[in-house]
């Protein structure tokens, strides 16, 4: 049998279900999911690479709209989500210093429907926020970076 955590409320042991080890597989879908994109900024990227009328954007406006993000982790991430084909990365031909845009792809669109839920979740169960409650994430105007 696994090894027990106390439970803190009580001190009683809380036990996996029998015929389970009581860790989460590495192959359930939440498990890998949540390991994907629960980095810091990871969802804050997304949205902003969402919201307002242009499809890309350029990684020096990404910056400043994020700030306080640092360069660093701005890259970091953008690289991360291009390899999970969730942002798509063009550079400009023959530009000296290359130009570089983001956007989101399809598999990036579909999860941020997911962060919209969270939103809708949000709303309903504490956060009050009057921006978010009258207007949509593609028109969102909150400063990301401070505010979320």
């Amino acid at each position: 049998m696994a090894a027990c955590a106390p439970d803190n409320r009580k001190g009683r042991v809380i036990r996996p279900l029998r015929g389970t080890t009581g860790r989460m597989d590495k192959n359930c879908p939440v498990y890998r999911n949540i390991d994907l994109v629960s980095k810091k900024w990871t969802w804050l990227i997304l949205l902003e690479l969402y919201k307002n009328s242009r499809s890309t954007k350029r990684y020096s406006e990404l910056k400043h709209n994020l700030n306080p993000i640092t360069s660093k982790m701005l890259a970091t991430r953008l690289v991360e989500l291009k390899r999970l084909d969730m942002v798509r990365r063009e550079a400009g031909e023959g530009n000296v210093p290359k130009i570089c845009e983001y956007s989101l792809t399809r598999k990036g669109e579909d999860f941020v429907s997911v962060i919209i839920e969270m939103k809708r979740w949000g709303l309903r169960w504490g956060s009050k926020n009057r921006e978010c409650e009258r207007g949509s994430c593609k028109g969102c105007s909150l400063d990301m970076g401070r505010n979320g």
